[in-house]
């Protein structure tokens, strides 16, 4: 028996349960929580709520929250890039040390040392994560990680580069492709039957 699994996966995704589902549409429960499991419905369905889903505008207080919590965070990153400054200048003027231990004979010693390649990546990622919280603290870093691109006035989006290879045979003009090659044939010799043509010889 064909049961109607399409408007029951519509239901699922406005968040109806299983159980509503089964007995509205005549399907068995333990059928359709298979189904729900197999093609993982639930993926699915978060996936399209969040395309289709309406806009929902918050309340004044959410956005007063949400905007102190933006100018905790901008403010805790400006000290953060303040100290990030103080290093990249003593890392430039050549003073930057780095506090490393290791131990001996059951002790543990502390000295200070030129930054290395790792010191310098490690500060890197600092500045990486200080610019990371500036953007985020601004409402420029988007979910996914990246960062929003320019929307200013005027500023059309940038259409992405595609690139089409095609075979050479397709890739020629068309008066090219259309062109008809001609095969000359040779004059007939003497010993020749008067109604025998010479193809020209194969190469």
């Amino acid at each position: 028996m064909a049961y109607y699994y399409t408007p029951a996966f519509v239901a699922f995704c406005q968040g109806v349960p299983a159980e509503e589902i089964s007995e509205e549409f005549k399907i068995p429960l333990k059928s359709l929580l298979a189904k729900i499991r197999q093609e993982g419905w639930r993926g699915l369905a978060n996936r399209l709520v969040g395309r289709v889903a309406p806009d929902v505008t918050p309340n004044d207080e959410a956005l007063a929250k949400l905007e102190a919590n933006r100018a905790n965070n901008f403010e805790a990153a400006g000290k953060m890039r303040e100290h990030l400054f103080e290093m990249i200048a003593a890392l430039n003027a050549g003073t930057l040390r780095i506090k490393k231990q290791f131990q001996h004979q059951g002790k543990i010693v502390e000295y200070e040392a030129e930054p290395s390649i790792l010191d310098r990546l490690n500060l890197a990622t600092y500045a990486r994560t200080v610019t990371d919280m500036t953007y985020r603290a601004l409402g420029d870093h988007v979910a996914n990680g990246g960062y929003k691109a320019d929307a200013s006035p005027g500023t059309p989006p940038t259409a992405p580069s595609v690139t089409i290879v095609l075979p050479a045979a397709i890739a020629k003009p068309r008066q090219e492709r259309e062109a008809v090659v001609e095969c000359p044939t040779a004059e007939p010799s003497a010993g020749a039957p008067p109604d025998t043509k010479l193809l020209p010889p194969v190469t």
